[in-house]
């Protein structure tokens, strides 16, 4: 069997530096900002973000348990991962680039499938699909970095 494979990448603006929005792109973090987060971290000196870092995550979607492993570390400028699962395999990588107003940050990822399971998931990942899930993601972190909270969603939306 040959896997599909995909790339799709989203960038957009947020009005926080590189310096702010960096440590926030971490498991442990991520609770603070991200609602329906959830992880279990596996291995990390820190207990935070950082090379080398493991962790698992499960959604109870269609892609089940999944490994992550921290693949890239430089601070205030890119951090990449490699997940795992049983159906399908992701290159995940952010980077962000300052800018006048705050930041550019740059989500790519690159999905291969393992299984058919998995292709049917990674047909699934349109650009459309793609760019909305990643729109949502982004007005959560916007939203933390403007408001230190995440969304909650009996709040009215701060969009």
């Amino acid at each position: 069997m040959s896997g599909k494979r995909i790339t799709r990448i989203f960038s957009t603006s947020l009005s926080a530096s590189p310096e702010i929005v960096f440590p926030l792109l971490c498991p442990t973090k991520e609770y603070d900002w991200i609602p329906t987060w959830q992880c279990e971290i596996i291995y990390s000196k820190s207990g935070y973000a950082e090379l080398g870092c493991v962790f698992s995550t499960d959604f109870g979607d269609a892609s089940g348990t999944e490994i992550w492993v921290i693949s890239t570390y430089e601070k205030n400028k890119e951090i990449g991962f490699v997940k795992t699962g049983a159906h399908h395999t992701t290159r995940y990588n952010v980077n962000l680039i300052p800018n006048a107003t705050g930041s550019i940050i740059r989500w790519a990822q690159e999905i291969t499938s393992l299984d058919d399971h998995g292709d049917t998931i990674v047909d699934k990942i349109t650009e459309k699909v793609y760019n909305e899930k990643m729109k949502d993601l982004n007005r959560l972190l916007e939203n933390y970095i403007l408001h230190g909270k995440t969304i909650n969603h009996n709040e009215p939306d701060h969009r």
